[in-house]
């Protein structure tokens, strides 16, 4: 199936109406997305809870960088590394 190009959020959009989900560590910055599911370091998933970063949560792509990028949600914002980010799918 033909994959159509990103739209404003930052998604691939499928020819049927559908979406891929696609890595946080893909999406371009200004984007705004939520949360599909993420895994990794056990620390590394506390430390996101902790700043209310889950399955579900609506996030905005601040700025990426070549390894890093800055996410954030309401008045927070958060540098991740891109092997952090490629564990999280929106």
């Amino acid at each position: 199936m033909k994959k159509g190009p990103p739209d404003h959020t930052g998604y691939e959009r499928k020819g049927n109406g559908g979406v891929v989900m696609q890595s946080l560590s893909e999406v371009k910055a200004g984007a705004v997305c939520t949360i599909k599911w993420m895994f990794g370091n056990p620390q590394v998933m506390e430390f996101m809870h902790q700043h209310d970063i889950r399955e579900g949560s609506t996030i905005n792509v601040f700025q990426h960088g070549r390894d890093s990028m800055i996410i954030g949600m309401n008045n927070m914002r958060l540098a991740i590394g891109n092997e952090v980010a490629e564990r999280i799918k929106v």
